[in-house]
């Protein structure tokens, strides 16, 4: 991620929401690490967090979607970030942990190489610097950047990550 000389964005998370902005409301984001990028989401779409263990490939699968894991029961279907974010093929670890989200009114999971922390902080602080209006033009699932301490993370927006595709495409897959 690029430094702080770069971005030039305050230390957010710690300022407090009431003198940052008065008609703000404060948000809790989860933050992970996926291929050495820290991504925060809000944490009333987080379901459950598990190991990243006993997923299962899934026949006809798209290319956001090519695998599954089953808890309790319910069959949930993977979100492939590397391809959402443009990552090459091999460029991703292993996975350490599993996140089920809920979206769009459904379960999904994406894999982390690690959750790191829950952060509570104000939602007009979640801005994208104009020189990144560019280079992240093709990503439409983060409405920003967010600065927390010495690290930049990318908030994403799942009703935008999760597109109509990747719906209709979970209602006619199974498993191999």
């Amino acid at each position: 991620m690029p430094g702080e000389s770069v971005l030039n964005l305050p230390n957010q998370a710690h300022e407090d929401p009431l003198t940052a902005n008065q008609t703000s409301q404060s948000i809790e984001l989860l933050t992970f690490l996926f291929n050495e990028v820290i991504f925060a989401l809000d944490i009333l779409k987080v379901e459950e967090i598990h190991g990243y263990e006993n997923h299962y490939p899934i026949v006809g699968s798209t290319n956001t979607i090519k695998q599954s894991i089953t808890v309790r029961g319910n069959k949930i279907h993977m979100i492939d970030l590397s391809v959402k974010f443009g990552f090459p093929a091999n460029s991703a670890s292993d996975p350490k942990n599993l996140i089920i989200l809920n979206a769009h009114e459904r379960q999904f999971g994406i894999a982390a190489d690690g959750v790191t922390e829950v952060i509570t902080t104000n939602k007009s602080l979640i801005s994208m610097p104009s020189q990144y209006d560019h280079a992240l033009s093709g990503l439409a699932f983060t409405p920003g950047l967010i600065k927390v301490d010495e690290n930049i993370l990318v908030v994403l927006d799942l009703e935008k990550l999760i597109t109509r595709d990747d719906l209709i495409c979970s209602d006619g897959l199974r498993d191999e």
